[in-house]
């Protein structure tokens, strides 16, 4: 109902707002991609779960950013 909804939404404010932004990362080895996910935290688990069984790809833990259009045209630019 209505009601609990409202409830709910009093009780975890940060779950209901929560919207998935997509952070940039490098790699230790150069380079760098981007993953999409509701907080830092989050990105960065993500980013080292997708690449774990990769020797050449360590996502660097201190470099993980909410991605911009403008940050993305910059590393994009190296590719044309």
């Amino acid at each position: 109902s209505e009601h609990n909804q409202e409830k709910l939404e009093n009780a975890f404010p940060d779950f209901f707002t929560m919207k998935r932004r997509q952070y940039m990362f490098t790699f230790e080895s150069g380079g760098w991609n981007t993953v999409w996910a509701t907080s830092k935290l989050e990105a960065i688990e993500e980013a080292l779960k997708e690449y774990k069984d990769r020797d050449d790809l360590k996502p660097r833990v201190d470099s993980f950013v909410v991605a911009t259009d403008d940050g993305i045209n910059s590393a994009m630019s190296l590719f044309y």
